[in-house]
């Protein structure tokens, strides 16, 4: 007897609150600071955490990405790896791995951060080098 193959598929997960802090931060870049402050309070709120909206109305951008960026933190801790992609997107993969490496006792390297280049797109590309650390 022959069985099927079965296929599986991946959920992808829509969180409110992911959709909150992405606009949030979409805002803040856009200069418009109070909605963006709105987005993160309406997590906040739901936390029963201070809103800042009360707590801090004059939060600058930079504070307020990174108010964004620790509740990201908080809120998607462990989901598929959106922890990476947000220290990536906000240029402190060292800083993090740096401090983590630092805790676990072994140092960081910071190629590991870059993906090796496809051999056909290295060899296709006139003006791409392979990233360091895979020549």
């Amino acid at each position: 007897m022959r069985t099927a193959a079965i296929a599986s598929e991946y959920s992808v997960l829509l969180r409110l609150a992911e959709q909150y802090l992405i606009r949030a931060e979409a805002r803040v870049k856009q200069d418009k600071v109070s909605q963006a402050i709105d987005d993160l309070d309406m997590i906040r709120n739901r936390a029963g955490l201070s809103l800042i909206k009360i707590t801090n109305p004059t939060i600058t951008k930079d504070d307020l990405i990174e108010a964004i960026f620790e509740e990201r933190q908080l809120e998607l801790f462990t989901e598929q790896g959106h922890r990476w992609l947000d220290i990536k997107r906000l240029g402190k993969v060292d800083a993090v791995m740096m401090a983590v490496s630092s805790f676990k006792g072994i140092t960081w390297d910071t190629r590991k951060q870059l993906w090796p280049l496809p051999f056909s797109d290295t060899q296709n590309g006139t003006n791409l080098d392979q990233n360091p650390s895979y020549n």
